[in-house]
């Protein structure tokens, strides 16, 4: 299938032939430039009003949900994807983040309660560090680190 675009905002995108699956797609909604495009019904493709993206920038004009990820055990490797981790058990926790990717942003919360007694250790993946360190420890009662890794080795605590 292959598709032409309009220009200056008024346009849709237009089938220009082929198809497959369960139905070709033959026009999009509200194509202004730089709109993300989602599917809305099997055929249907819309331009969406509040996620832009200019090929450097993506522009979320509505609600940002992030996946929270809730451990109730007393270890965790954060997985692709997570931005929250909340450790609830009472016992010593242990994080291990993912490779560091420039841009990747994770919080890490002792949602326990616990720390103070049995803190939550956070590792860096091998190879990466944590402001120089292999290791940062959460050892307030209900703390939160927010760390931004800044490069393909190196997290920073935010």
């Amino acid at each position: 299938m292959g598709f032409q675009s309009g220009f200056g905002g008024t346009s849709p995108w237009v089938d220009t032939g082929g198809g497959g699956g369960g139905g070709a797609v033959t026009a999009v909604a509200t194509g202004d430039d730089d709109r993300l495009a989602t599917f809305s019904a099997a055929t249907t493709l819309a331009g969406e009003t509040n996620l832009t993206f200019d090929g450097n920038t993506l522009t979320v004009n509505s609600g940002l949900v992030r996946k929270i990820t809730t451990v109730s055990g007393t270890a965790h490797t954060v997985a692709a994807g997570e931005y929250f981790i909340s450790m609830t058990s009472t016992d010593v926790r242990t994080v291990t983040l993912i490779s560091a990717a420039a841009g990747i942003e994770i919080v890490i919360s002792d949602s326990g309660g616990n720390a103070t007694t049995n803190a939550v250790i956070i590792n860096a993946n091998s190879g990466d560090n944590i402001q120089g360190a292999s290791s940062l420890e959460i050892s307030t009662d209900y703390g939160v680190v927010t760390l931004i890794a800044i490069d393909t080795a190196t997290w920073m605590v935010k």
